[in-house]
């Protein structure tokens, strides 16, 4: 697989966690203690700060990717609401999106959910014929306010018949926690390379690695 970041990019080579809340309206708890951190004091300059970027990957025996991922970014300006979307790309004849949710927590508590009924589905390029990746989207940047946070879910399923993954450790705007997981079969073994950064190395227990 082959993973990328802004300050730092890993390449990995699959060779022979968090996880979502259960299905419902109920906010996962992952998002919750996102919610709860505490975070310095940026520059205004700074509109936004991401809470939570993470994917745990499993790779089952027939070569089948399931990934669950999480995002969670808290509003700290007004240009930061641009942030307060969140997407998942998928190919219909070799993918499938089984789960995607959304959620803003307002800095009173409450809450306001995203799911079917505000998800959009629309072509990733609607200009090029050949191009058959889709994405679906949700975006809350008009319920978004200053001091919420908003984060979704998405677990999808692919038979991509490609060996690379890339994963950015870093964005144009502050990142506190930033993870990549990788579960591979019994047999498999994975290799990464890391781009603009001094090498990150995985904690690795058995066929499980994370970065």
């Amino acid at each position: 697989m082959n993973l990328q970041l802004t300050a730092a990019t890993l390449l990995l080579l699959a060779t022979v966690g968090y996880a979502g809340a259960a299905p419902g309206d109920e906010t996962p708890s992952w998002l919750q203690q996102a919610a709860s951190l505490k975070v310095p004091t940026y520059d205004k300059q700074v509109s936004a700060v991401v809470l939570v970027d993470d994917s745990t990957v499993t790779i089952d025996p027939d070569g089948r990717v399931n990934e669950v991922y999480n995002f969670a970014v808290r509003i700290l300006q007004k240009e930061g609401r641009d942030y307060a979307a969140g997407g998942v790309s998928y190919v219909p004849d070799t993918s499938k999106v089984k789960d995607f949710r959304a959620w803003v927590i307002r800095s009173n508590g409450e809450v306001k959910r995203y799911g079917k009924g505000e998800t959009m589905d629309i072509a990733d390029a609607p200009n090029d014929v050949y191009d058959e990746y889709r994405v679906k989207t949700i975006t809350a940047k008009n319920e978004a306010e200053i001091g919420s946070v908003f984060g979704y879910t998405y677990t999808r399923e692919d038979r991509s018949v490609f060996s690379q993954a890339n994963w950015f450790f870093q964005n144009e705007i502050p990142v506190v926690s930033s993870r990549y997981t990788l579960i591979l079969p019994a047999g498999w073994r994975a290799e990464a390379i890391t781009f603009n950064h001094a090498n990150v190395e995985p904690r690795v227990n058995g066929s499980t690695y994370s970065w």
